[in-house]
Protein backbone atom coordinates (compact mmCIF):
# COMPACT_ATOMS: atom_id res chain seq x y z
CA UNK A 1 0.00 0.00 0.00
CA UNK A 2 1.26 3.20 -0.91
CA UNK A 3 0.48 6.14 1.05
CA UNK A 4 0.81 10.28 0.35
CA UNK A 5 0.01 13.31 1.59
CA UNK A 6 -0.74 17.02 -0.28
CA UNK A 7 -2.76 19.70 -0.06
CA UNK A 8 -5.67 20.98 -1.94
CA UNK A 9 -6.44 24.33 -3.51
CA UNK A 10 -8.17 25.55 -0.19
CA UNK A 11 -5.01 24.74 2.13
CA UNK A 12 -6.54 21.40 3.08
CA UNK A 13 -4.35 19.04 4.12
CA UNK A 14 -5.27 15.10 2.82
CA UNK A 15 -3.98 11.92 3.16
CA UNK A 16 -4.45 9.23 0.22
CA UNK A 17 -3.46 5.53 -0.26
CA UNK A 18 -4.13 3.01 -2.67
CA UNK A 19 -7.10 0.15 -1.58
CA UNK A 20 -6.41 -3.28 -2.73
CA UNK A 21 -9.05 -5.85 -2.22
CA UNK A 22 -6.23 -8.73 -3.14
CA UNK A 23 -4.81 -7.61 -0.95
CA UNK A 24 -7.31 -8.21 2.19
CA UNK A 25 -8.36 -11.45 0.54
CA UNK A 26 -5.35 -13.42 0.83
CA UNK A 27 -4.50 -11.68 4.70
CA UNK A 28 -7.84 -13.27 5.68
CA UNK A 29 -7.21 -16.53 4.14
CA UNK A 30 -5.03 -19.35 5.86
CA UNK A 31 -2.91 -21.56 4.51
CA UNK A 32 -3.92 -25.38 4.32
CA UNK A 33 -6.02 -28.86 2.65
CA UNK A 34 -9.01 -30.00 3.23
CA UNK A 35 -11.29 -28.05 5.04
CA UNK A 36 -9.10 -25.26 5.47
CA UNK A 37 -8.40 -25.12 1.94
CA UNK A 38 -12.58 -24.59 1.52
CA UNK A 39 -12.67 -22.28 4.03
CA UNK A 40 -10.06 -19.86 2.25
CA UNK A 41 -12.15 -20.05 -0.80
CA UNK A 42 -15.09 -19.44 0.80
CA UNK A 43 -13.37 -16.32 2.52
CA UNK A 44 -11.92 -14.78 -1.08
CA UNK A 45 -15.94 -15.52 -2.52
CA UNK A 46 -17.12 -13.34 0.14
CA UNK A 47 -14.35 -10.63 -0.10
CA UNK A 48 -15.30 -10.68 -3.76
CA UNK A 49 -18.77 -10.88 -3.81
CA UNK A 50 -19.52 -8.08 -1.04
CA UNK A 51 -17.66 -5.08 -2.97
CA UNK A 52 -19.37 -3.40 -5.79
CA UNK A 53 -18.19 -3.99 -9.26
CA UNK A 54 -16.34 -0.78 -9.65
CA UNK A 55 -14.25 -1.45 -6.53
CA UNK A 56 -12.84 -4.90 -6.99
CA UNK A 57 -10.14 -4.23 -8.64
CA UNK A 58 -9.45 -1.41 -6.38
CA UNK A 59 -9.64 2.45 -5.48
CA UNK A 60 -8.00 5.50 -3.49
CA UNK A 61 -8.89 6.37 -0.01
CA UNK A 62 -8.77 9.86 0.59
CA UNK A 63 -9.06 11.80 3.90
CA UNK A 64 -9.03 15.12 5.57
CA UNK A 65 -10.22 15.58 9.24
CA UNK A 66 -13.47 14.23 9.03
CA UNK A 67 -14.19 13.92 5.39
CA UNK A 68 -13.34 10.64 3.52
CA UNK A 69 -13.94 10.07 -0.30
CA UNK A 70 -13.24 7.29 -2.66
CA UNK A 71 -11.68 7.12 -6.16
CA UNK A 72 -11.46 3.65 -8.38
CA UNK A 73 -10.44 2.29 -10.36
CA UNK A 74 -6.66 3.65 -9.02
CA UNK A 75 -5.10 6.28 -11.53
CA UNK A 76 -1.83 4.85 -13.02
CA UNK A 77 1.35 6.51 -11.52
CA UNK A 78 -0.61 8.21 -9.11
CA UNK A 79 1.77 8.23 -6.23
CA UNK A 80 3.97 10.23 -8.40
CA UNK A 81 1.45 12.56 -9.17
CA UNK A 82 2.18 16.54 -7.84
CA UNK A 83 -0.47 17.99 -4.96
CA UNK A 84 -2.52 19.82 -7.72
CA UNK A 85 -3.08 16.79 -9.93
CA UNK A 86 -3.86 15.37 -6.82
CA UNK A 87 -6.73 17.84 -5.77
CA UNK A 88 -7.81 17.36 -9.55
CA UNK A 89 -8.60 13.33 -8.14
CA UNK A 90 -9.90 14.30 -4.87
CA UNK A 91 -12.42 16.56 -6.10
CA UNK A 92 -13.44 13.48 -8.67
CA UNK A 93 -13.73 11.39 -5.98
CA UNK A 94 -17.02 10.22 -3.82
CA UNK A 95 -17.75 10.83 -0.98
CA UNK A 96 -18.16 7.74 2.08
CA UNK A 97 -21.38 8.49 3.98
CA UNK A 98 -20.79 7.00 7.26
CA UNK A 99 -24.16 5.99 9.06
CA UNK A 100 -25.22 7.75 11.88
CA UNK A 101 -24.04 5.91 15.21
CA UNK A 102 -27.09 4.83 17.38
CA UNK A 103 -27.40 5.38 21.05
Amino acid sequence: MSHREFLDEDGRSWEVWDVRPSAVESSTTTEGAGDLADLERHVRQLVKLNLPTELREGWLAFRCDEESRRLAPIPQRWVAMDDQDLALLVRAAKPIVRPIARS
